[in-house]
């Protein structure tokens, strides 16, 4: 994301790109395919908004954690490719949203703070 970044001025391509390859990534069905590929251009967004990796890793161990302990409690194989239902993708979609659009929310309050910022500062070296 970041080299194909330095080279476009829009950030749309350098996050869509990584998140079709992380759909790839993922053999499941093409409903579970949409999942993978919301939360790849969420990831990307969130890495883009913040500056950071750090929502975007908890979004997917969020999901990841909350997806096996459902298919648990449910008596699902939590590993299974195929069987995700337009409702499940849409859900899982609009969930993801929730969380993206809260992950902003925080940042921006912390960034008014003064806690946080979105600009890169740049690698000090010793010398």
């Amino acid at each position: 994301m970041q080299m194909l970044g330095r080279w476009l001025r829009t950030p749309w391509l350098p996050i869509v790109l990584p998140a079709v390859l992380f759909m790839l990534s993922h053999a499941y069905d093409p409903w579970g395919q949409s999942t993978i590929l919301a939360m790849g251009i969420y990831a990307g967004f969130l890495c883009w908004y913040t500056g950071g990796l750090e929502a975007s890793i908890s979004l997917h161990v969020a999901n990841n954690v909350i997806l096996m302990l459902l298919s648990m409690v449910a008596g699902l194989d939590p590993f299974a490719s195929e069987g995700v239902t337009p409702v499940d993708a849409l859900q899982g979609i609009a969930l993801e949203g929730v969380y993206v659009v809260l992950a902003c929310l925080i940042f921006n309050a912390r960034a008014r703070r003064g806690e946080v910022s979105r600009e890169t500062q740049p690698l000090k070296v010793d010398k």
